[in-house]
């Protein structure tokens, strides 16, 4: 069975592969008007609205990301500890051991 992880690394690329090209479009349309200009506002609105569909699409996906990083970051520090207590302690009785032989 897949962990939290796993399955959010799954969603987030399924939903960046498929909503990838709104984004190519929007930079399509603005990187036109600075080249060309354009004094029509029906032009720019097209742009401007997959802008900001494309904004919020990215939002979506990483405000989730940070909060899963956030989790998993703070869980694998509390493991690494525990892992440096328990090999301070293996290496105190082994030192212990070889004292006393």
């Amino acid at each position: 069975m897949l962990d939290a992880a796993a399955r959010m690394t799954i969603l987030v690329t399924n939903f960046l592969s498929k909503n990838r090209s709104l984004l190519v479009i929007a930079m399509n349309d603005f990187q036109a008007i600075t080249l060309f200009g354009t004094g029509d506002p029906k032009t720019m609105a097209g742009g401007i609205s997959q802008a900001l569909v494309t904004t919020v699409l990215g939002l979506v996906v990483a405000i989730p990301m940070v909060l899963l990083h956030t989790l998993v970051s703070g869980r694998s520090k509390r493991i690494v500890q525990v892992l440096q207590e328990q090999s301070a302690g293996i290496i105190a009785q082994h030192a212990e051991k070889s004292a006393r032989a």
